[in-house]
């Protein structure tokens, strides 16, 4: 799947290992899933609620977009901080890996 490939490239993978950030198309995909779900919920609530399926949906349509907004602040925020995140260590390293430019 084009989408997998691009989200799975080697330059990714080595921005994750290196840093421990997630890059912002993560949290951006993860707002839009997470969205998705949080606005079923709230459409089966409001018409529970109020006994009207189209003012469930208006509600449910109307705060899809101000929710995947915040969420993707927030995520992008939290991703900036520390706080419960363990330190990545570098790794060394081999001696096979090294290059020596003075080779024969």
């Amino acid at each position: 799947m084009l989408l997998d490939r691009w989200l799975k490239t080697e330059e990714a993978a080595e921005e994750i290992l290196h840093t421990g950030r997630e890059r912002p198309i993560r949290s951006l995909v993860k707002a839009i899933s997470w969205r998705v779900t949080g606005t079923i919920d709230t459409i089966i609530l409001s018409w529970l609620f109020t006994s009207n399926i189209s003012t469930a949906i208006a509600i449910g349509l109307t705060e899809v977009l101000t929710k995947m907004f915040l969420y993707y602040a927030h995520e992008r925020i939290w991703n900036r901080l520390h706080l419960g995140r363990e330190k990545l260590t570098p790794v060394a390293a081999s001696p096979s890996d090294a290059h020596c430019d003075n080779a024969p």
